[in-house]
């Protein structure tokens, strides 16, 4: 069953600053974090803050108190600037929370970004071979595919799927010139087909976990990986471990 996140209740940053010092508070808070959206910009910084630190909130006391002041005094400033003027004028050592929302969520993005690019194996095509006058259609459109001309190639995969849709090899080459050229969701729709007995099975299966990675689509991603990872023998095996260690 699949849990509903929206409708769990994201802690307020007085909770946050409570659970520095209250280990009881702290197992419910992180829990809480982990599961919600947190809506305020000063509870984001320090979702994204502690995500980035392991949930260690120790790191979290630490960055708090770099200004000298002790938990007790910026809870309790927290507190006050909260009722009297609202967040715009809450004490300065919180502010930074808000930016590195910013910053961590940029940095997020860049990180599926890289993973994607350093972790992407590039398809070098099908070898062409002299053939019948049936098989001259694919040949050209293999060969535009290897020459790297993939709008063209795409078109000459797709005017044969038209003919052959239930060709696996037609549906991965469609979905390797869509992923060349930047057009990831109607690759992933590709490389979705049904592989299961395909010589493809495992190139497209890969190809498909790094592009719910360059979504964000983070859970989809591991069940592929975590499925590839199982056999030592699969073609991307080391790549799967790798990554998986990344996320």
């Amino acid at each position: 069953m699949i849990e509903n996140n929206q409708h769990i209740i994201p802690p307020t940053m007085d909770e946050i600053l409570n659970s520095i010092t209250n280990e009881e508070l702290r197992v419910d808070v992180m829990e809480r974090l982990k599961k919600s959206e947190a809506i305020d910009d000063e509870v984001l910084g320090a979702k994204l803050f502690l995500e980035n630190n392991n949930y260690d909130f120790n790191q979290l006391a630490s960055f708090l108190q770099s200004s000298e002041l002790s938990i007790d005094k910026i809870v309790e400033q927290h507190k006050t600037a909260k009722s009297n003027y609202g967040w715009l004028k809450v004490a300065a050592v919180l502010v930074p929370l808000i930016g590195i929302s910013t910053y961590f969520l940029m940095n997020k993005e860049n990180k599926f970004d890289n993973l994607y690019s350093n972790y992407y194996e590039k398809e070098l095509g099908l070898p062409v071979t002299l053939s019948n006058e049936n098989d001259k259609v694919f040949n050209e459109a293999m060969n535009l595919f290897r020459d790297e001309d993939y709008n063209s190639s795409l078109q000459g995969f797709r005017d044969l799927l038209l003919e052959q849709p239930n060709n696996d090899t037609l549906h991965y080459f469609i979905g390797v010139c869509l992923l060349e050229k930047g057009n990831l969701l109607e690759a992933k729709n590709e490389l979705t087909y049904n592989f299961e007995n395909s010589f493809f099975k495992q190139k497209a299966t890969y190809r498909l976990a790094l592009v719910y990675l360059k979504l964000e689509q983070v859970k989809e991603s591991k069940i592929l990986l975590q499925e590839i990872s199982k056999n030592e023998n699969h073609r991307y095996y080391q790549q799967a471990k790798a990554l998986l260690g990344k996320l």
